[in-house]
């Protein structure tokens, strides 16, 4: 009976030294980035009738480079017509704590419905690359990635599932 004892006793021993060796390693955020996102992000100026809605896939890679395509609508207020744009980029990306930074090195944006607009508004020439832009991770897991670019409101939300 005491042998019985000291081998379940060296039998739990050893299951929970074996548990304890075998729990998953928590993914840390520069792993659970990595892959292809589908994003999306509205930013509304309501008192004048005008929005921006973005629908870009990012992929993301281990070297720190990061590459975009997608869509853009564009509509200043509401005395214009919606503009959309194709839009193309890649750059680099970091992180650090809770805040991920990007550096575009190359952005092309197309005006593919009102090409005449670029006249009075040219959203390539707005958008500036090489600057670094920091915005706040609020959700990362494997399947979902929320970035937060302004303290509040749901204008600086920029929203990834996969």
């Amino acid at each position: 009976m005491r042998n019985v004892k000291l081998h379940l006793v060296i039998l739990s021993a050893f299951l929970l030294s074996a548990c304890s060796v075998f729990t998953p390693k928590k993914a840390t955020n520069e792993e659970l980035i990595l892959g292809s996102w589908n994003c999306s992000q509205e930013i509304k100026n309501l008192d004048v009738g005008g929005f921006m809605k973005f629908e870009i896939v990012d992929v993301y890679m281990d070297d720190g480079t990061v590459s975009s395509s997608g869509s853009i609508k564009l509509r200043l207020n509401s005395n214009v017509p919606v503009v959309d744009y194709s839009k193309s980029a890649k750059g680099t990306w970091s992180i650090t704590n809770d805040k991920i930074t990007y550096v575009t090195n190359e952005e092309k944006v197309v005006n593919i419905s009102h090409p005449e607009l670029d006249k009075v508004f040219n959203l390539q020439e707005e958008l500036k690359g090489n600057e670094p832009l920091t915005t706040n991770i609020t959700t990362l897991n494997n399947s979902q990635m929320i970035l937060n670019e302004e303290a509040g409101g749901d204008n600086g939300i920029y929203k990834c599932t996969r």
